[in-house]
């Protein structure tokens, strides 16, 4: 058995695009898209992110997925068609 053995440790590579975070501003926006009838697919690309990316934001800040969150934005919307 050698004497001088050394094992060194790598840190792990980061694997994927940087984490899109949404401020205040942002989700109003989000709000406003949403009261114009858009889809979630189409909010979360205004954002440069996926549907499911902006699912996951939606549900670590309102506990909530898109359809009830969307729906108190889109009353409006409806009644004015």
């Amino acid at each position: 058995m050698p004497k001088d053995l050394t094992i060194t440790l790598q840190t792990p590579a980061i694997i994927g695009r940087p984490r899109k975070e949404l401020d205040e501003k942002d989700w109003l926006y989000a709000e406003k898209l949403a009261g114009m009838m858009c889809t979630c697919a189409e909010i979360g690309a205004f954002f440069g992110m996926s549907e499911d990316s902006f699912n996951r934001r939606l549900k670590e800040s309102y506990g909530m997925t898109f359809a009830p969150w969307s729906d108190k934005f889109t009353s409006e919307a409806k009644i004015a068609l």
